[in-house]
């Protein structure tokens, strides 16, 4: 799986709290109830006086009203109805991590992993093969089999070209075939 696959998953997780809001996009980053401005926005809508699409959290604040353009009053109407974000001049703005059960934490890779990964049905004999005395090896092919992810037919058959796969022809050293087979 390409890591631009998870961008959609992560993004939810993605959290900016505003402090001078000189840092955080004010249409692409998480940083309002809504969500992103830009699920709610058009581009048009984004580069409407006075605003561009570049615009930051701190551009759509002055004082402790929000700039919003009048006309967006009847279009946009929860904008409107939003409490304004004060600003602190002195703190900057940070990011955090929301955690599946909601909590913002700093970001580390054990949450964001613990968080993204799918997760599948418990195997009720993992003790079975995970133990300290285990042969990695066979162990690993035993865990396959049980997940009924073992694909040695199907490989085989690939290789050789063959649709049937009751009865496989031996393959010698190089390209020249030892056996027929049945």
């Amino acid at each position: 799986m390409e890591i631009l696959e998870f961008r959609s998953i992560l993004r939810s997780h993605i959290i900016h709290k505003i402090g001078n809001g000189q840092e955080t996009s004010a249409w692409f980053d998480n940083w309002h109830t809504m969500g992103p401005l830009s699920n709610l926005l058009t581009h048009r809508n984004m580069s409407e006086n006075p605003f561009t699409r570049f615009a930051k959290v701190s551009d759509l604040i002055h004082g402790d009203q929000w700039r919003w353009p009048q006309d967006w009053q009847h279009r946009f109407p929860a904008l409107f109805q939003s409490p304004c974000i004060p600003l602190n001049p002195q703190a900057r703005d940070k990011i955090f991590w929301k955690t599946n059960e909601g909590e913002l934490i700093d970001f580390n890779v054990r949450s964001v992993w613990s968080d993204i990964q799918e997760t599948g049905q418990e195997v009720p004999c993992v003790d079975l093969v995970w133990f300290s005395q285990n042969i990695p090896r066979q162990a690993f092919i035993l865990w396959l089999a049980m997940k009924n992810r073992l694909q040695t037919h199907e490989i085989i058959g690939v290789w050789q070209g063959v649709g049937d796969l009751k009865c496989i022809s031996l393959l010698g050293f190089g390209s020249k075939r030892v056996g027929t087979g049945c």
